[in-house]
């Protein structure tokens, strides 16, 4: 005879198809979210655009106020020690 389990493989699958079910639930959801994203942006294709673009430059503003600093002291001793 087949080896006797002393569980059913029932009880090993159980946690498993719960994250499957989780999970697709979840891939509709963004999937039915993307969907509508693509239509708007299908009907709209100008305001896409200039929304990504504007996107961009508010993100390209933290740039104006970027400072290297290249200085092995100033990078690595603090500032507030005492020599």
């Amino acid at each position: 005879p087949a080896l006797a389990l002393p569980f059913r493989m029932e009880t090993c699958l159980a946690p498993l198809r719960a994250w499957l079910r989780c999970t697709r639930r979840a891939e509709e959801k963004v999937s039915h979210a993307l969907a509508g994203l693509s239509k708007v942006s299908a009907r709209n294709p100008w305001k896409c655009l200039a929304l990504s673009f504007l996107g961009c430059l508010l993100c390209g503003l933290g740039f104006l106020r970027f400072n290297s600093i290249s200085d092995a002291t100033e990078l690595w001793v603090d500032q507030h020690s005492q020599q």
